[in-house]
């Protein structure tokens, strides 16, 4: 019989992502630190069964947060055999802190879902960034943009000058220290089992007892504004 205490441990899940379409939805999500990409298109879900009608009652009414919460789990457990071997529920002794590249560059699986003779399935894909998408925020920090004929920039309100395509000039930044994602770790203290795979929001620079409060910069840009206020942030390289 196992430890009592580990059979307690409840998993870590974060939803990270939910964007619907007419006749589709792709559901993002964290479930023990590992990425799932969960693509749903109503015509896979088509044959035997009431798959298609279920997807079509959670797709209509996802702004209630019990049929929401009836939505997940429906995917979950199509995903359970899988998740139980690539992402395994932690003990309390296997527990450490992560830093924020771990974070934000973890293992990563993508699957569509189909009908199955009446049964909801789960067929994986190989993970492609550019075809399911990239959850985490990679805003390039450079001292100079390429030369490469691309006038495409944005400016902020206080006239400072951002590129379009995910890039902000170092020159552009309010002085503030900068540290790479690798250098800052996420505070766990405090947090319950069930947490673990929430977006940070503390963290230290690693070998120190220096604690900053982290907000990603994710690629609404909503963050341009912030790097306008001259107050102490803890921004990496790649603004994570």
């Amino acid at each position: 019989m196992g430890n009592p205490d580990e059979e307690a441990v409840l998993p870590a899940f974060c939803m990270l992502e939910l964007t619907i379409h007419v006749e589709a939805i792709v559901y993002v999500f964290m479930y023990n630190r590992v990425r799932f990409y969960v693509n749903i298109i109503a015509e896979k879900l088509e044959g035997e069964g009431e798959v298609l009608h279920e997807f079509n009652e959670f797709k209509d009414d996802l702004d209630d947060p019990e049929n929401l919460s009836n939505f997940e789990d429906w995917i979950l457990d199509t995903l359970d055999d899988f998740m139980r071997e690539a992402a395994p529920t932690l003990a309390p002794s296997d527990r450490k802190p992560i830093t924020l590249l771990e974070y934000f560059s973890p293992p990563t699986f993508a699957f569509e879902l189909v009908n199955k003779g009446g049964k909801l399935c789960a067929v994986q894909e190989d993970y492609d960034p550019k075809t399911h998408g990239d959850t985490s925020p990679r805003t390039e920090i450079v001292d100079f943009l390429p030369d490469d004929g691309n006038e495409s920039v944005g400016s902020s309100s206080a006239g400072a000058i951002f590129p379009a395509e995910g890039v902000v000039l170092r020159s552009a930044l309010p002085p503030v220290p900068l540290f790479s994602a690798s250098e800052l770790e996420r505070v766990d203290d405090g947090l319950r089992d069930e947490e673990l795979s929430d977006i940070p929001s503390k963290v230290r620079r690693v070998g120190t007892g220096e604690v900053f409060f982290f907000k990603a910069g994710f690629k609404d840009y909503g963050y341009l504004r912030e790097m306008e206020i001259p107050t102490l942030t803890a921004q990496s390289q790649w603004q994570f």
